[in-house]
């Protein structure tokens, strides 16, 4: 059960990863990867594959700015710095969020069953968490579940 509640969060932690991991080293190719988990953490639930986005994302459906990095990635130029820093800073903000509510929401709740019932929580405990993800200024939680506290 936790890992099905943890489902929504576990997807946005991975396309946070994959940002984090493409926008290493710039390349048409990388920047594409980096738009498309953009879009995923804006809408994790989203069915529509990578080979689709392109279009969806041509015809404004993720937004302009999004829309005119895919028009640009698609046409073999890479994102300026400035692009490229703009949409990790938005999907690190994003990313927090969702960990904010993560840990609220489902870990927590978890947590305290598991020690009512007085089970082991790190036999339940599984951290979906990205090491050192939402390590931003803008993005610091003003009241959190600590992971010391889980």
């Amino acid at each position: 059960k936790f890992a099905g509640d943890s489902k929504t969060f576990d997807t946005v932690a991975g396309q946070y990863r994959r940002i984090l991991e493409v926008s290493r080293q710039p390349s048409a190719a990388n920047d594409y990867a980096l738009i498309y988990a953009f879009a995923k953490i804006q809408d994790p639930t989203s069915v529509v594959r990578e080979s689709e986005f392109a279009t969806a994302a041509k015809t404004g459906a993720y937004g302009e700015t999004v829309k005119a990095a895919v028009t640009k990635v698609v046409n073999g130029e890479t994102l300026t710095a400035k692009q490229r820093s703009d949409f990790i800073s938005a999907a690190r903000n994003a990313y927090a969020a969702q960990e904010r509510q993560w840990l609220n929401t489902v870990a927590a709740p978890y947590h305290q069953q598991a020690k009512d019932y007085g089970l082991n929580w790190k036999n339940i405990w599984r951290d979906y968490r990205v090491k050192g993800g939402s390590e931003s200024a803008e993005a610091k939680p003003k009241k959190t579940v600590k992971f010391g506290d889980l």
